[in-house]
Parts: structure tokens; sequence; C-alpha cells
């Protein structure tokens, strides 16, 4: 429509050129100006009248053709810088696909005929991730590139994939892109497209021929079941994309009315834990590490805690997703950073803590300085400290992570490979990153004891890590069964609940009074308590 009105006036100047003529024809023939003409020059054509009127006339046509050239050439630039306008207002400038305008009035357009058109669409968001380290490892300009490139591949593939209609590909405000695609109402978009752009994502390369290995999350509404406006469907696909956001990677999430409420109790989460922050409400737990080879205590790990007054004592699992979204985790990390700092003071210098380090903090310039800034502030002997690091916290940012890692063990500051087992388990960070030992995950201890893969996985890391000179730490011991188990395989510490679940400082205080110097006691160790181990 803007453009049909763009043409109209345009056209405006030789409107008024050509009624101006007519206009002007009308009052010389009312005031029969052509006979009087004639007779002027008749009267005095000793003066050469005539010559002088021609002359003049045709100076007057010749003045008028200018200015209609001057008018079409200034109308036709005109033109043309409202078409750039138009182009860069509804075209993303780095992919040259529409961008979120064009996208609302496409939507608009397809959401007014849909009544007339016995079919629906999808709208399905797509968010990459891990392009910020593309960005730091290779500039804006690869990046540019690469979703440039990225965009025109989902062209290709959209175009392919439409069902009828007209499909689009656009790129949002946040970085996301957008994919209109017509189907038929049984249609599973996610089943058609979610593998092949997964597959695109992963298999991007910078003009050198360097892999990216991005993953990308997926959110998707469809017309007319979770809206029938360009509003209500940007928002359905946009709160399903978050969703998708806080799973694994290359997830697709469907639209569902639960995921408003979901999103209502996030939103509500978030204020409290800044709420929960402000009155220092985080605190650590402790969990024993006890010894496989004397039985004796040898550290904790400390576990964040959120001492709700309403709620009672709140898992990790309910706050730190959010905290990281938030861009609050290193708050949290260090008000129970100097909590657990204060509590290790007071047991012996020999037991050592163990605190888990979020793959958000890694990347985070300031980091390292923070921590031991918080040690320093203390007094706390780094070489007590442990930091327990997951695999995937490692895939996110080598570069950013082994940096870190470095700096920090060149304080004493020791590491721990969280969760072993169960990421990506490349040997590349046990030989290239400076780890003292590796934690089993409680998926393999669990009926170790038992002849089965579990059992064998198990034994083969021990002794992995024995050759690398790594220690082994077995996760989530539940039974004696499975601390003798590990015991006999050569791992050489263990937690679990069957020694002692997370506990506030003062138990903790206690349990270093009784297990220091004393082998541990199990819930099922026998009559007197006591855990007793074969020789």
């Amino acid at each position: 429509m803007s453009k049909h009105y763009s043409r109209i006036f345009d056209a405006m100047p030789y409107l008024f050129i050509l009624c101006a003529g007519v206009l002007l024809a009308l009052i010389l023939a009312v005031f029969d100006a052509f006979e009087q003409l004639y007779y002027l020059t008749r009267a005095y054509e000793a003066w050469e009248a005539d010559e002088i009127v021609v002359a003049s006339f045709s100076t007057l046509l010749a003045l008028i053709a200018v200015l209609i050239v001057r008018v079409c050439r200034e109308a036709k630039q005109r033109r043309l810088e409202q078409d750039r306008l138009h182009c860069l207002v509804r075209c993303d400038i780095v992919t040259s696909l529409p961008n979120q305008i064009q996208l609302n009035e496409e939507l608009l357009q397809s959401t007014s005929g849909l009544s007339n058109r016995d079919r629906s669409f999808a709208l399905v968001l797509v968010r990459l991730s891990g392009f910020e380290r593309v960005l730091d490892l290779f500039g804006q300009a690869t990046g540019d590139q690469l979703l440039k490139e990225f965009g025109q591949r989902l062209v290709q593939l959209v175009e392919r994939q439409g069902e009828g209609g007209r499909p689009l590909v656009a790129r949002m405000r946040d970085g996301s892109f957008a994919l209109v695609i017509a189907m038929h109402e049984q249609t599973r978009i996610a089943e058609r497209i979610v593998g092949p752009i997964t597959d695109i994502a992963t298999r991007l390369e910078t003009s050198e021929g360097f892999p990216t290995a991005l993953t990308a999350h997926f959110g998707i509404a469809t017309c007319p079941k979770d809206g029938v406006s360009p509003e209500s469907l940007l928002r359905c696909a946009g709160v399903a994309l978050h969703r998708a956001g806080r799973t694994d990677d290359n997830a697709a999430v469907y639209y569902d009315p639960a995921l408003d409420e979901e999103q209502r109790k996030f939103v509500a989460l978030t204020a409290d834990i800044r709420t929960a922050l402000e009155a220092k409400q985080f605190e650590p737990y402790f969990q024993p590490l006890i010894s496989l080879k004397t039985g004796h205590l040898v550290g904790f790990e400390a576990l964040a805690r959120w001492v709700h007054p309403d709620r009672g004592v709140v898992g990790p699992g309910a706050f730190i997703t959010a905290a990281e979204e938030m861009g609050v985790i290193g708050d949290l990390f260090e008000s129970v950073l100097k909590k657990v700092c204060v509590a290790a003071l007071a047991w012996p210098s020999k037991i050592r803590v163990s605190v888990n380090v979020s793959p958000v903090q890694l990347s985070d310039d300031q980091f390292v300085d923070k921590m031991l800034e918080s040690l320093r502030l203390y007094d706390f002997d780094p070489d007590r400290l442990v930091l327990e690091i997951t695999e995937n916290a490692v895939v996110r940012d080598m570069n950013a992570a082994s940096d870190a890692m470095k700096r920090l063990r060149a304080c004493g500051i020791r590491f721990a490979l969280d969760d072993f087992g169960t990421g990506y388990s490349s040997l590349t960070y046990l030989s290239q990153l400076p780890f003292d030992s590796v934690k089993i995950d409680k998926s393999f201890v669990t009926d170790c004891d038992k002849v089965h893969s579990g059992h064998a996985i198990v034994e083969s890391i021990i002794n992995l890590c024995a050759s690398l000179n790594l220690k082994t730490v077995g996760e989530g011991v539940e039974r004696k069964e499975e601390a003798v188990a590990l015991q006999k395989l050569g791992c050489d510490i263990a937690q679990g609940y069957w020694f002692f679940k997370p506990v506030p400082t003062a138990v903790a205080n206690e349990l270093v009074k009784s297990w220091t110097d004393q082998p541990a006691r199990g819930r099922e160790a026998g009559p007197d308590g006591r855990l007793v181990f074969e020789s």
C-alpha cells in the first residue's frame, strides 16, 4: 500500500503541469487570445512582432521541457531513494533477509486471509547457540559471512519443505531466525526441519575451512491453533523458544498454554532470587568426601542451598539455571564462596573444599580476579580449594576455560572434572587442561558392584586416571556394596548418601571432629555404624 501511494506522489508534478497547461489553454480560448495575437502581429508587422512572439513561445516551451526533464529526474531519484529506504527498513543488513517489520506484514497478510484458504502454517523461531564463541575466535566479518550463509541455506530448505503458499525466512531483532512454513494440519514441522537445520548449523565452516559446530534451539507456534495474529504467534513462538533454550542443545519445543504459567513462575522466581541475594539467603551445604583407602574424612563438596523463609531449604536445581539466565550466577557464587571460606577456616588445613563452577562463570573475563580477591579477603589457602567443572562447561569455550584454569592453577587452586562420562568424555580435556581429579558420575557408580557394563566403565575410568596420575572420586554412593566395589577397583575417594547427605555448617563441624582421625560411619555399615573396608 505504501508503494502505491508513493507512485501517486511521484506523478503529482506531471499532473500539475498538465492541469496548468489545460487551464492556460482555456483562458486563452475564452479571451480569444490567439485572434488578438493575430491582429497585433498584422498591425505591427514592420516590427516583426510575429517573429518575437514565436521566439518567446519557443523559449517558453524549451523552459517547460527543461522543467519537465528536471522534475522527472528528481522524481526518479526520489523513487530510488524511497525504494532503498524501503529495503533498509524491511531487510536485515547482514543477511539481506526480510526483517521483523516485513515478517509482521507477511504474517498479517497470511492471517487475514486464512479464513479464505483451508490451510494453516507454522512460525518457527531458530536461535543459534555458541555463536559468541565464533565471534571471539574469528571476528565479526567471519560471523556475518556465516550468518548470511546460514540464512541462504534456510531459504533453500524452507522452499523445499513448503506445502503450498509462500514460505518466508526472516531475521529477528534479537538475532534469531524466523521461518514461516505452510503445512497441512497434521504435519509435524519439527520432524521435517529440526534435523536438516541442525545439520546445517553443525556443518557451517569459515572461509578458511574451520568448523564452527554450532547448535540450535527451536520454538514452534502454529496458526490458527496457537494464534491468529502476528503478535500472538510471535509471542507463543518466543515462549517456546525460551523453553527450548533451557533444555539440551538442538531441542525443539511446541508452544503449549502450560508454558505461559511456567514463564510466569520463572519471572516470579527471578524476582525472588534477587531478593534472596540481597538478604543473603543462599547458604553452603557440605557433603563429606571419604577416602576409600583409610575411611577418613578428607574434604567436603560445598553445594548451594537456598534457605527460603517460607519454602525451607531449596535445592540448586530450582534456582541455578534461572540465576545463569539472569546473569547473577557470579554474585550467587561469590556469596556462597565467602561463607564456605569462613566455615572451612575452622577446620584442619588438610580438609579440602570443592565448589562447582558454572559454564557462564568460565566465560567471564573477571571470574579469576573475583575468585582470587575472595580468597585474599578471608586469607584462605588456595591449595585447599577445588573447583569442579563439567565437561559441557569446557566444551562451551575451550580457550576461555583453559586460560582461567591455568591462571588459577598457578595460584594453587585445584580442579576436578565433574560428571565424567556423561558429556563428551574427550581425552583432550584430561591431557591439555590442569585437572587434578576426575569425578565418576553416579549413573556409573550405581550398582557398580555387579558385573555389567557400568562396572567395566568404572574400572576403565579408574585405570585411565591412574595412568594419568589423576585421583578418582565416585559420586552418588548409596550402598555399602558400591563403596566396597569402588575400593576394590582402586577408586581414591567416594561421596554419597550412604556416608552422609549434604548438611549445614554446624553439622559439618561435628563431622570434622568425628571423622578426621577415625573411619567414617555409613548408614548401613553394621551394628556399630562403622564403615568397614576389606583389605
